[in-house]
């Protein structure tokens, strides 16, 4: 197994948690997390951490930023019918 393999599987593992994550935080609160809501439900380091998974999930479909007349609303992302089913499945590949 290469090297660009693991880096491909470890970025698929970290995608699902953060899948999991923002369905089990939608589902429990009924409405999107804040970035800090799922910083600390996932236990990351950062919020950049955040940031940057949720926007590798949007460009693969599983998430949508949300549509806001709010320029300072901070519960920004949304699952797709994509990633619902990813989470319910289990994959985000």
């Amino acid at each position: 197994m290469s090297r660009d393999d693991v880096r491909r599987d470890n970025r698929e593992i970290a995608n699902q948690y953060f899948l999991a994550g923002l369905a089990d935080l939608t589902a429990s609160m009924g409405l999107p997390p804040t970035v800090r809501e799922l910083q600390g439900h996932l236990a990351v380091s950062s919020t950049s951490v955040v940031t940057y998974r949720m926007n590798e999930l949007i460009e693969a479909g599983f998430v949508q930023r949300r549509p806001s007349a709010r320029p300072y609303d901070t519960r920004l992302w949304v699952l797709t019918d994509k990633g619902r089913a990813a989470a319910k499945q289990g994959s985000a590949a």
